[in-house]
Order: C-alpha cells, then sequence, then structure tokens
C-alpha cells in the first residue's frame, strides 16, 4: 500500500522530530495538516487564521516556530518575496510547477504548463559535483491585475492634464 502525500510529509516530520530529539505534538501535526490543505502559498498570519478556523487554539509564536520546524526538515519551502512577510509552500507543491511573483502585490500564482522537474531537464540545469534537494523556479514581474491598474491611473492622470491644458 503506497503512503498518500500528507502521510509522508507526516513521517518526514516524525523522523526529523526524533532524531534532533524534539518532542512530538498534536499541534505540529495538526498545523502540517493544516499547511497541507491549503494548498496554495501562505503567510505564517494565513496558517494562523486557518488553525483557529479549525478549532486549533495555538499562539502566532506556536505557527512561527512549526515552520522553521518545517522549513529546517524540508517539508515546507520559504519563498523568495522581497520586501513582503514570509510566504510559504509545501516543498511538493514548489516543485510541481513554476511560480510567478508580482512585485507590485507581493501576490504569488503558479504558470502549470510545465514541471519544474521537466524545465530543469530540459535545460540541463543540474550542475556538476551538486545533488539539488528542492527546485523552485520563481519568475517576477507585475501581473495582469496590477499592469490594468497602473494603465488605468496613467490614462486618468493624462485626462486631468488634458483638462488642464484646456482651462
Amino acid at each position: 500500500m503506497t503512503a498518500t502525500p500528507l502521510e509522508e510529509l507526516r513521517n518526514k516530520l516524525r523522523t526529523y522530530v526524533s532524531e534532533n530529539g524534539l518532542r512530538h505534538t498534536q499541534e505540529r501535526y495538526r498545523i502540517l495538516e493544516i499547511a497541507y490543505n491549503a494548498r496554495r502559498v501562505f503567510t505564517p498570519e494565513v496558517l494562523y487564521e486557518l488553525a483557529q478556523e479549525e478549532g486549533l487554539q495555538v499562539s502566532r509564536a506556536t505557527v512561527y516556530n512549526t515552520l522553521t520546524l518545517f522549513e529546517r526538515s524540508g517539508i515546507v519551502l520559504r519563498l523568495p518575496s522581497p520586501g513582503t512577510m514570509y510566504q510559504y509552500l509545501m516543498t511538493f507543491q514548489a516543485e510541481q510547477s513554476p511560480l510567478l511573483f508580482c512585485t507590485q502585490c507581493a501576490e504569488f500564482s503558479t504558470y502549470y504548463r510545465k514541471s519544474v522537474k521537466a524545465i530543469l531537464a530540459e535545460k540541463e540545469l543540474r550542475p556538476p559535483r551538486f545533488t539539488h534537494e528542492h527546485a523552485i523556479i520563481c519568475l517576477y514581474g507585475i501581473c495582469n491585475k496590477c499592469k490594468k491598474s497602473a494603465e488605468a491611473q496613467k490614462r486618468a492622470i493624462e485626462r486631468e492634464k488634458a483638462k488642464k491644458k484646456k482651462k
């Protein structure tokens, strides 16, 4: 019988906690389940709110500390999001498809056309004498929503300038 991805993550956490002499707590495993079920990029604050909605009474500090533990164990990846609060994604999700980061609204989205593994295989990006554990491809730019908003603002400014010239 094959383990589900969540079971595999629980086993990975169990192994990491045991190997590092840490305590096995129900809160850690519940937070893992909540993060897994989020199925998207999340901040510690979003994860805290999801935990509260699930009836898990934990502090923000517990969520932050647990995310650090998850990051060290390779369960989640902290995403490179300049100028914003840390954002996280389950490692297995990060390897499924490239991420797109809007530098205006600081939102992540996913580009589903190709998997990261397929892109790495195509481009032969595997450096010699190096075994990678995880791979993320993250493109930075401006999402369509922000682009349209900026264009609308630009048009509004141009209309205002035109009105002032007429006066």
